[in-house]
């Protein structure tokens, strides 16, 4: 008889499958597009959070998820899922819902302080809330003389480590804006105070965050 853990991994496994295949045929049926265009990206929605456009769910680590649902929204409700979801909706919702992990499971993540996760049971807070931590950017950013002078404005999307101590390393543009903006940005995100630790039933982890850094006029 198979045990408990070997039909839970079993589960798993047909989920992965299932969701790469998914992936799979959605791009085969789409035309190819740069790195840049991110107009027929579906909707990830990961434990009732919709994540950012350029969120890559093959980055989820399998031990985690618990399920996932697919969703091809058809004429009758487009306009619903539009309004809860944003635009992109209309080309697909990936819904992902992760689980708690078991004691041996537990154990096994403590033995890997290096790991950095992509999404765990609970994610690292700022000190005061995300608004607290959209108020440090806003009120110390600083505008690049040169972008300011040829009216640059947009948004640069950045991906930084907060790790098992609530520090922040290992900042990186995944979205870039121009060199001068790429720059402050990662400046900024270089500066912020400690966060409180993400953890892992109940273990501080190291997990990506990802952070949209606006400029505008």
């Amino acid at each position: 008889m198979k045990t408990q853990h070997q039909k839970s991994l079993r589960i798993v496994g047909i989920v992965i499958l299932l969701l790469m295949a998914f992936i799979s045929q959605i791009n085969a049926q789409q035309p190819k597009t740069t790195s840049k265009n991110t107009d027929k990206q579906k909707v990830v929605v990961l434990n009732g959070k919709i994540m950012p456009m350029d969120y890559d769910v093959s980055t989820i680590n399998d031990k985690f998820i618990e399920s996932v649902n697919v969703i091809k929204p058809d004429p009758g409700n487009l306009a619903d899922f539009i309004s809860q979801f944003g635009n992109n909706a209309k080309y697909g919702i990936i819904i992902i819902k992760t689980k708690r992990l078991n004691k041996a499971d537990s154990i096994k993540l403590a033995e890997e302080p290096e790991r950095i996760y992509q999404v765990i049971e609970q994610m690292p807070q700022f000190p005061g809330g995300e608004s607290k931590l959209l108020n440090f950017i806003n009120k110390n950013l600083i505008y690049p003389e040169q972008s300011l002078k040829e009216k640059v404005q947009g948004v640069v999307i950045v991906r930084f480590v907060v790790n098992s101590k609530g520090k922040v390393e290992r900042t990186e543009v995944l979205r870039s804006l121009n060199s001068e903006c790429d720059k402050e940005s990662v400046r900024v995100i270089n500066s912020l105070p400690d966060f409180f630790p993400g953890k892992q039933n109940g273990i501080n982890v190291s997990v990506w965050y990802t952070m949209p850094i606006r400029f505008r006029l």
